[in-house]
């Protein structure tokens, strides 16, 4: 059976906005605190993930062990993400980042200088990337919940256009240069780095003024159901937690769309966890492959969110399952793609579809929510893509070990799921 996405017409798109209006966040000084100090930060991630992937399989030569160590770091960001985004609806969005960036700077300049000094073994990375996993649950909740404390909610989406820019064009640029020091002088350099855009992403913070105590945004009354009416604040983080669970629950839509992004983000995961560096260092040469391959997506993203960020998609559905269908082509076809140069285009277009989402489908989440909610939705969110990557990237290393393509038409075909069950959903489809 085949679902096939209605082609966009003319009358989908509209122009979002003036050109210059995308920029109107940029009056806000915390937002510019925020989105330059996490826009380095994400730079820095694209030399962690390159250098700790190349670091892994060389002590190693195991793809087996790099899909562990990657679980090792999931299993505590998925277990205490939920916890994560109650504590951030508790407290500040800023003040639990701030916290988070710290803790990270001093475990990623641990790792750095154990590669540097030759004393690294495997151990220490499960034991370093375990705490980082801890630290991450409590990050990414609070981190997809500050936009709307810093703007106003005719803001938010070109406030999440001018923050996905920069990270996609981290993504394009930082791999190349990660895998160019790692081949070159040494991953032990890539993670200092890393360390040192932590740093930075935590000044910015300290030099913030005080946010809103809650966000800005006010959800339109039929976009919430009517069994998950605001309440008065339970007594408990795990009463907070459970009235978080039915909210999303009693909204249909929401649970599609989260049931879609765990679908798709486990496919994802393991072929960008283990698949793609284990092919790098199989086929290709190791780190400088890899990084062209991760620019790849970085390209496709960026080019993604500028075309989020210009055009207003008045058929959101549709678009979100053409861009399923694409996702599924371009992941099986991984397994087939005869040279890096064909890699480095799938990989784009699997990115072009997420710089859109996380413009146009974000965005969307974040106006809809209730602002009382906000920090444990984007942790549903951030569970239903990040939960399960700790199975998908175990999973994906044993498939590497019996048989590398095996990985990659196995994460098309979970794609395809996803694309039945967005298509099966009426009020999914006629999204706009």
């Amino acid at each position: 059976m085949t679902v096939q996405a209605e082609p966009l017409t003319a009358e989908a798109v509209k122009p979002a906005r003036s050109g210059l209006a995308v920029f109107r966040p940029l009056k806000s000084r915390n937002f510019v605190l925020v989105w330059l100090g996490e826009s380095v930060s994400i730079l820095g991630d694209q030399f962690h993930f390159v250098a700790l992937s190349l670091l892994v399989l060389n002590l190693t030569q195991s793809g087996l062990a790099l899909g562990t160590v990657l679980a090792v770091a999931g299993i505590p960001r998925a277990a205490l993400m939920l916890l994560g985004g109650a504590v951030t609806d508790r407290f500040s969005p800023r003040l639990i980042m701030l916290y988070s960036n710290g803790i990270r700077t001093v475990l990623t300049l641990l790792l750095a200088g154990l590669a540097l000094t030759g004393l690294l073994q495997l151990w220490h990375v499960y034991v370093i990337v375990f705490i980082f996993g801890i630290v991450s649950a409590f990050f990414y909740p609070a981190y997809s919940s500050i936009l709307p404390t810093l703007v106003e909610k005719e803001e938010i989406e070109a406030g999440n256009a001018l923050m996905q820019i920069t990270a996609r064009v981290a993504m394009l640029v930082g791999p190349v240069v990660a895998g160019l020091v790692v081949a070159r002088i040494q991953a032990g350099a890539a993670l200092g780095f890393d360390a040192l855009t932590f740093a930075v992403a935590t000044v910015a913070l300290l030099a913030m003024r005080n946010t809103a105590p809650a966000a800005k945004v006010t959800p339109s009354p039929e976009s919430i159901p009517a069994e998950s009416e605001p309440q008065e604040a339970p007594a408990g983080l795990v009463s907070a937690i459970r009235e978080a669970l039915r909210y999303a629950w009693n909204d249909s839509l929401l649970r599609t769309t989260l049931i879609m992004i765990a679908l798709v983000d486990f496919s994802v995961a393991g072929v960008f966890g283990v698949g793609l560096p284990t092919l790098a260092d199989m086929r290709y040469g190791g780190a400088e492959a890899l990084g062209i391959m991760f620019s790849g997506f970085g390209a496709g993203s960026v080019l993604g969110v500028l075309l989020a960020g210009s055009i207003k998609f008045q058929r959101r559905g549709r678009l979100f399952i053409l861009l399923l269908v694409l996702f599924t082509v371009s992941v099986a076809g991984m397994g087939f793609a005869p040279d890096v140069t064909s890699l480095a285009l799938l990989t784009a277009i699997i990115g072009l579809g997420s710089g859109i989402f996380n413009v146009t489908g974000i965005s969307w989440l974040q106006v809809r929510t209730d602002p009382k909610m906000m920090g444990r939705i984007m942790s549903l969110l951030m569970f239903s893509s990040a939960g399960l990557q700790p199975v998908a990237n175990t999973l994906a290393g044993v498939l590497v070990e019996y048989h590398l393509t095996t990985l990659f038409l196995g994460a098309g075909l979970l794609t395809f799921l996803a694309v039945l069950v967005t298509a099966a959903n009426r009020e999914f489809r006629t999204l706009h």
